[in-house]
């Protein structure tokens, strides 16, 4: 009869994996290490603790910001109506005979 594995078995496979990402592992190494065939199998004994998820997810949400604010700052400029330039500069420019004196 052959046996099957309860759910509390896997807790140090998880960590195991789990740990090996955490200090630099890719997934494929990860997977390998396992000995799993594929890596979606690593994905399932993958844990990702929800401070690793905010570490991962701030510095794209900072760019996102950064650009968006960028973005904004363009269209703020691209609103603005040109400054009203003089008499002398819509003018095409007389010729020197015709330039009082």
């Amino acid at each position: 009869m052959a046996t099957v594995a309860r759910p509390n078995d896997r807790v140090p496979a998880r960590a195991n994996i789990t740990w090996r990402q955490e200090v630099g592992a890719t997934a494929i190494e990860a997977s390998k290490i396992a000995g799993h065939s594929q890596v979606q199998m690593t994905s399932k004994y993958t844990y990702v603790v929800m401070a690793r998820q905010r570490e991962l997810t701030r510095p794209i949400q900072d760019q996102l910001q950064g650009a968006a604010e960028k973005e904004g700052k363009q269209r703020e400029q691209q609103a603005q109506p040109a400054s009203a330039a003089s008499a002398d500069e819509l003018l095409p420019a007389k010729p020197a005979s015709q330039r009082a004196m």
